[in-house]
């Protein structure tokens, strides 16, 4: 989790709100103190799904990561209710965060994935395409954005 999650988190339970993080991976050795003493509340789900294939497919990969834990959620929607789920980074999970029905969920956007990375070589372009226009139907079915810059803002509004 980045540190304005925890602090959002921590913020949030100071005012009363049961909050708990969502992830594919936490590492005891390399994570903020809040989340590894038990401050904030972090259960991960598919710890087994990997990083990277081969060394390449980060961001395909990370994709599939936060499908998962959305499906996860998705299916723990009859037990548990959700007021907000709070997504960070990864818009292409939205639609089955849908099935979780929650009262809202807010996007955490950081510079869109389409502008940051480049597109040399065609294999690149076709491994993006997808990735890309994933990304671009996505992003939009939160019921609120925000953004970490105005850099940011200007590249989400293109």
């Amino acid at each position: 989790a980045e540190r304005l999650v925890v602090d959002a988190a921590l913020a949030l339970q100071s005012h009363g709100h049961e909050v708990t993080i969502f992830t594919a991976r936490h590492e005891k050795d390399h994570c903020f103190h809040e989340t590894r003493d038990g401050s904030v509340k972090v259960v991960v789900y598919g710890d087994f799904l990997p990083r990277r294939v081969l060394g390449r497919f980060y961001a395909a990969c990370a994709y599939l990561r936060m499908c998962w834990i959305a499906l996860r959620l998705a299916m723990m929607q009859s037990s548990t209710s959700f007021d907000v789920i709070i997504v960070d980074q990864v818009s292409i999970c939205l639609p089955i965060l849908r099935l979780a029905r929650p009262s809202g969920i807010i996007f955490y956007c950081h510079y869109p994935d389409k502008l940051l990375t480049g597109r040399v070589g065609l294999l690149k372009r076709l491994y993006r395409a997808p990735l890309d226009l994933a990304e671009e139907l996505t992003t939009g079915l939160a019921d609120t954005v925000f953004v970490n810059s105005r850099f940011t803002a200007g590249g989400f509004s293109r």
